[in-house]
């Protein structure tokens, strides 16, 4: 095998492991990003143009046409796939202050995981909460590791903590 083949196995690898890491990383993110379809398909359509402008560049290389083709296909294809990952990424790291917004408050739940089943007599514990509230007419949901809004009774107003993210889009920061 050639040295050049094997350098790009190896990149190709680290690139494929490195999105799988940065996105279980984003999850969380995700989850608390208000509008994030908008955000996602903006992101994929901003990377798949970026692919495509890398692919144009292996068009002119000197291998075969199906050869040409299949680079420029990954180019675009890896763009769209780890665009939306770099567009949450920016939008949560370079945003701006955090603020309070009033929204009404519908419920707090704790959620208990357990891949495995509940082993007896062992005492149950709460992995993560859900907050769900009004916010501009629609109901949100969003995750968090502790409750944030203990004893508030369904139909209060509360404030909650948001910053608005690089790109516009809104989200509440994990805490």
């Amino acid at each position: 095998m050639k040295l050049k083949t094997i350098v790009f196995i190896v990149v190709g690898l680290v690139l494929f492991f490195g999105t799988i890491y940065g996105y279980a990383l984003e999850i969380p993110y995700f989850g608390n990003t208000f509008n994030i379809l908008h955000l996602v398909s903006r992101g994929a359509g901003a990377g798949g143009i970026v692919g495509l402008l890398f692919g144009f560049g292996f068009l002119k290389r000197g291998m075969d046409g199906i050869e040409r083709f299949q680079a420029f296909a990954l180019c675009v294809i890896a763009g769209a796939l780890v665009g939306p990952l770099v567009a949450n990424w920016v939008n949560h790291s370079f945003g701006g202050e955090t603020r309070t917004e009033k929204v009404g408050f519908v419920h707090e739940s704790g959620l208990i995981t357990n891949r495995f089943g509940m082993i007896k007599n062992q005492q149950k514990t709460i992995d993560f909460y859900y907050t769900e509230f009004i916010r501009d007419g629609e109901r949100q949901r969003i995750r968090s590791n502790h409750p944030l809004f203990k004893g508030v009774e369904q139909g209060a107003t509360i404030d909650l903590p948001t910053r608005k993210g690089y790109f516009g889009f809104d989200f509440v920061p994990i805490q």
